[in-house]
């Protein structure tokens, strides 16, 4: 038996967790569906961050379909299922890893805002408005896609992620000293130079202990060592360039009517909590009759996916 994304779309009735084709999906079933009243059952869309894919979701997602909601998480281009690694990447090739183009060089934010879209489009279609949250990285694609469908959107989370208002890109973002506070910046961590390979290449199977400690450092800090390495192994080593270089600022006529909500998480070494703050009180700025609701928890740059996914369900389920 087959099915087409249609019907899968609209089976986030389907109990448990499904994964494929880039599509990470949980709803909630007949017992599932008791947990919430039915007006109060959201549909959510997550997108990933750098490196990532859906399954950094997968702990948040299993709580959401727990309290009844349909809770999806897709692979951006070039990720999870779709991912093209560098041959020397997989056989850590060093010397070949610091000048091997990346196979997802020409990749862009606009590919990774188009497929969101569609995603986000067909699903509203079915379910009414869905919340549309985005990790890290992520937060450029959720703000233009909120801006190109305000009313596909019932509210924009941002999860630790960039919400690029005032400065245009998250490279901008990288260079201010909000973001320069961080005690353990990913910067060191590039294996390649970026303007030679196209992308931003991180050598997550790194076998040098200093190295994979200074990643985790970075990343995921909070969780303990067997749990960074499941989830780091499935990440790309490569991130386009071009998607930290786009101008990822939304329209403020149309995303400025988007409710949202920004969570940040405090011990983030990746988007330093001064950073975030810097990022909330701008968007407050352009938008100063929809100010950003702000929530706090507790952990690293995706610590909380992982150890705190009751209380971002939580969270989620009263937006």
């Amino acid at each position: 038996m087959t099915f087409d994304r249609r019907t899968l779309l609209r089976g986030g009735a389907a109990a448990g967790l499904l994964a494929a084709g880039g599509l990470a999906v949980s709803g909630g079933g007949e017992a599932a569906s008791a947990a919430v009243p039915s007006a109060a059952r959201r549909t959510f869309l997550f997108v990933h961050g750098g490196w990532g894919n859906a399954s950094n979701f997968h702990p948040l997602l299993e709580e959401l379909h727990i309290r009844g909601h349909r809770a999806l998480a897709i692979d951006f281009p070039g990720h999870g299922t779709k991912a093209k690694f560098p041959a020397s990447y997989l056989a850590q090739d060093l010397a070949a890893l610091a000048t091997e183009p990346s196979p997802v060089a020409g990749n862009t934010l606009d590919d990774y805002i188009n497929y969101t879209l569609s995603i986000a489009t067909e699903l509203a279609g079915i379910h009414g408005p869905i919340i549309l949250a985005g990790h890290s990285l992520g937060g450029l694609t959720i703000g233009k896609v909120a801006a190109a469908a305000p009313q596909t959107i019932r509210r924009v989370v941002y999860i630790a992620a960039f919400m690029p208002v005032a400065l245009p890109s998250a490279y901008a973002y990288t260079q201010t000293p909000e973001a320069l506070t961080s005690p353990a910046p990913l910067d060191p961590l590039f294996v390649a130079n970026p303007l030679d390979v196209g992308a931003l290449r991180v050598n997550w199977g790194s076998l040098d202990l200093t190295y994979r400690a200074g990643a985790k450092a970075a990343t995921f800090a909070d969780v303990p060592d067997e749990v960074y390495t499941a989830y780091s192994r499935s990440w790309n080593s490569d991130e386009p360039l071009a998607v930290l270089g786009a101008d990822a600022r939304p329209a403020i006529s149309t995303w400025g009517c988007v409710p949202r909500t920004y969570i940040r998480f405090s011990q983030d070494n990746a988007i330093p909590p001064a950073l975030s703050n810097r990022m909330i009180q701008e968007a407050n700025t352009a938008t100063p009759s929809n100010p950003t609701d702000v929530r706090t928890v507790t952990g690293s740059h995706l610590g909380p996916l992982y150890s705190s996914a009751p209380r971002l369900a939580q969270i989620l389920s009263t937006l």
